[in-house]
């Protein structure tokens, strides 16, 4: 029996030292490799700068905030909007807004930090566009809201295929129609709160937006600590358009 195992044993060694005197067999050739692609240039930029000033006065004015945004949006998850950009005007009204995209018509809307006061010290009462796919100027207008009377009864410069729409916040009371004055009455551009023009009511409840699109759109009015209401602008020309609220 020993002499068996010691033969069997043997026998092993002898295979292993067999086995390690072969040659491995040839690898597997390396398939080649795909040529990476070549990365993709980086898209352009553009900067869109120029001067806020008073439509009354023709001064600069300091502190607006400049707001620019695609005439759409895609479907929003976070505020502000993918596209959205904005920047205070300094000193002598001058902004500069840097590294926007080729982003074709933009409507550019400008406000008054409001500092917890109303009425702002200014409106943005004419719609503004400007198209960016590249470098751009525009200047803007903007409108004191120290004398709302003279406010609502005239319009800022506008482009000739807008229009004007005007008219007057009521209420309806026990002593019957009575105008409300001090609301804010706007455009906005989105369901979103995309204002791109407004004003404040003088005493008669008199408001004039401008440099609106000729499409139907719906206005907006806001009693100041009270109710709001919207009404519809048919399509057309200048439209006068009352808007009803109800009382506080």
């Amino acid at each position: 029996m020993l002499a068996i195992i010691r033969r069997a044993a043997g026998l092993c060694l002898l295979l292993v030292i067999s086995a390690c005197g072969e040659e491995p067999p040839p690898a597997a050739p390396t398939p080649p490799r795909a040529p990476a692609a070549p990365a993709a240039p980086a898209a352009p930029t553009f900067t869109l700068s120029g001067v806020i000033t008073d439509r009354f006065s023709g001064r600069p004015v300091q502190g607006a905030t400049v707001w620019v945004w695609p005439f759409t949006f895609e479907r929003v998850r976070g505020w502000p909007p993918g596209g959205m950009r904005k920047t205070p005007s300094d000193g002598a009204g001058r902004y500069t807004i840097s590294g926007l995209p080729s982003l074709g018509p933009v409507w550019v809307s400008t406000a008054q930090t409001w500092g917890g006061g109303f009425p702002p010290p200014y409106v943005h009462q004419c719609v503004t566009s400007v198209t960016i796919e590249g470098d751009a100027t525009l200047d803007v207008t903007i409108s004191p809201t120290a004398d709302l009377v003279a406010l609502n009864a005239s319009t800022g410069p506008t482009s000739p295929d807008s229009r004007t729409v005007s008219g007057t916040v009521f209420e309806i009371t026990s002593n019957g129609r009575q105008p409300v004055g001090n609301a804010w009455v706007g455009w906005e551009a989105a369901v979103m709160d995309g204002t791109v023009a407004e004003t404040i009511t003088d005493p008669a409840g008199r408001f004039r937006l401008c440099g609106l699109p000729r499409e139907r759109i719906t206005l907006f009015a806001v009693q100041i600590g009270g109710t709001g209401a919207s009404a519809t602008v048919d399509a057309g020309a200048d439209a006068i358009v009352d808007i009803e609220i109800a009382p506080k």
